[in-house]
């Protein structure tokens, strides 16, 4: 790479401390503990879909139930990429803020169907609600988090963010096969459905209207 002149920050984007940053928005805690309960939920439902495969239809093999668990993973994925690759054009008709609790939403909504539907067809139709709940939410929340954080704090507020996933991501981790264990999947996809709809509401009493999106 080339030698370029040193940039000095300017004062007024010095980043600030943990400290002053939570205390200059106290709204933001909210927000992250709420995502990481939505991705407590959504990391257990993708780790565990095995299991909730043989629920969903009784007596199948492990052939049958693998075949029914990677065909609900399938659509999952499939659904994500529209939802992924749009954001950027549809931010700039729906405000960030809206989209983000739209995404909560359908993320609770994905895990309350796949508890009550029965069935494969029940299975598979709960997994469309991948389009509008984690694939939004993975895109819209950077979005937010850039939009409402002072520019010199940017970094540190993304890096907040990707801490509720990798926790969200481990307390799964330890809570899925545990839960089965203790009191089977159907208990275990509504302790996932209660957390999930805790986390959408900590995320709708602490999110900001957004007039302007940065990036959009």
């Amino acid at each position: 790479m080339p030698a370029g002149r040193r940039l000095a920050p300017r004062k007024e984007d010095k980043p600030t401390t943990a400290a002053e940053f939570f205390r200059a928005d106290p709204k933001m805690i909210g927000f992250l503990l709420g995502a990481i309960l939505l991705y407590i939920g959504h990391n257990v439902l993708s780790n565990c879909m095995f299991r909730v495969a043989q629920l969903k239809v009784p007596g199948a093999d492990e052939a049958g139930a693998t075949a029914v668990q990677g065909t609900a993973l399938l659509i999952a994925a499939v659904v994500e990429l529209p939802a992924m690759f749009f954001f950027t054009t549809v931010v700039k008709k729906i405000r960030c803020d809206l989209l983000l609790l739209l995404s909560c939403l359908c993320m609770t909504l994905r895990l309350a169907l796949t508890l009550l539907l029965p069935g494969a067809a029940g299975l598979y139709g709960a997994q469309i609600m991948q389009m509008l709940g984690y694939a939004l939410f993975a895109v819209s929340t950077v979005y937010y988090v850039g939009t409402v954080v002072p520019k010199g704090n940017v970094v540190k507020g993304q890096t907040y963010l990707g801490t509720t996933n990798t926790l969200g991501c481990l307390i799964a981790y330890a809570l899925g096969g545990s839960l089965i264990d203790a009191v089977g999947v159907s208990w275990m996809l509504g302790v996932c459905v209660a957390a999930s709809a805790a986390g959408f509401l900590l995320v709708l009493l602490s999110i900001k209207k957004v007039t302007r999106t940065v990036g959009a």
